[in-house]
């Protein structure tokens, strides 16, 4: 499971002294920084999951039934490219695919990150801790992670978020590449 959180700015940065921070930055990608971690509170866990419909909809990680899921099989498929087939939703071929089509992934995505934005700021009301966002497409390889990705950065940057991302359908790539991710 990859995490995402956001470099609290202005904060102290810890390498694991005395007094443990809150929230950890996992992984470099997007500029987050490995293993740092800052002593900023975090306030809300967003699980982000990409799946497969064919494999069938994530378990809430939670048991609060609180989230979403969003389709993304109306979404341009990279799968018809048969030079993409072996690709997934990280590698730059697939985003470059999908940079073509903006009339389409660019709203679908602003309309995904503004629902769950407006949850985060009422999750943050009640004092609840933990949201989950599902996005699913056919085989869980391509539109799915795409999405799933793309809005893990933009809810990153949000001071007092964590992030994880965790692709379902992983085990079931069908992975030909030598591995292009972005």
């Amino acid at each position: 499971m990859a995490q995402y959180t956001r470099r609290c700015s202005g904060d102290a940065v810890s390498d694991g002294g005395s007094t443990p921070p809150t929230s950890t930055i996992m992984r470099n990608a997007y500029g987050f920084e490995k293993g740092t971690t800052c002593r900023k509170q975090v306030h809300i866990t967003i699980s982000i999951v990409s799946f497969s419909f064919k494999r069938g909809l994530p378990e809430d990680a939670t048991d609060t039934g609180g989230g979403f899921v969003f389709d993304c099989r109306a979404m341009p498929n990279p799968f018809w490219d048969k030079n993409l087939r072996g690709y997934t939703g990280r590698d730059k071929p697939v985003c470059d695919f999908f940079a073509r089509f903006p009339e389409t992934a660019e709203p679908f995505l602003e309309a995904t990150e503004t629902l769950v934005r407006q949850s985060i700021e009422q999750y943050k009301r009640d004092g609840r801790d933990h949201l989950q966002v599902a996005f699913g497409c056919t085989g869980g390889q391509h539109r799915s992670v795409y999405f799933a990705e793309r809005l893990a950065r933009r809810l990153a940057i949000i001071d007092g978020i964590e992030v994880e991302i965790v692709h379902s359908a992983k085990p079931y790539w069908k992975i030909e590449t030598g591995g292009n991710e972005q």
